[in-house]
């Protein structure tokens, strides 16, 4: 039996996913709010998210990662990313998250046939627990801490 989320706010269990959630508010001296980094992967629904003023997720840099070929991390762009945003964003079939990640990983120039088998497995764990996609904040830091470790 799959457990589903309840919303850490509301207890609500409609439309909850686990995100990112600001630990603190940081107010600079124009008055701007800025969330300090520091996040907790938090159960919240979508009505808590809009209420708290977290606005609405974009993923469409998501769609541009899919047009672009990686030399490297492709696996773990797939599980952390790809999945997540082809099960639970766009609602997508196990076929079509295939198919979709398949025709990414030819586009890498990189062989899918020994991928498919963790593939399966990680599809069910990002549906039983309704995962969100990394963000594009974390994406892009950890490319830039990638490029730094392999210059040296």
């Amino acid at each position: 039996m799959i457990k589903k989320l309840k919303c850490s706010f509301c207890d609500s269990e409609n439309d909850v996913q686990l995100l990112p959630t600001p630990i603190d508010v940081v107010v600079d001296s124009n008055g701007n709010i800025k969330w300090i980094v520091e996040q907790l992967n938090l159960p919240i629904c979508f009505s808590c998210r809009k209420e708290l003023g977290f606005g609405p997720k974009t993923y469409h840099w998501i769609e541009e990662v899919l047009r672009t070929p990686f030399n490297d991390g492709r696996k773990r762009i797939t599980d952390l990313i790809l999945v997540p945003y082809l099960t639970n964003v766009k609602k997508l079939s196990y076929e079509e998250v295939e198919k979709t990640i398949e025709n990414w990983f030819k586009l890498c120039n990189y062989s899918f046939r020994e991928y498919r088998k963790p593939l399966s497995y990680q599809y069910r764990y990002v549906a039983m627990r309704n995962l969100a996609p990394m963000s594009k904040s974390r994406f892009e830091r950890e490319l830039k801490q990638y490029a730094s470790d392999e210059n040296g």
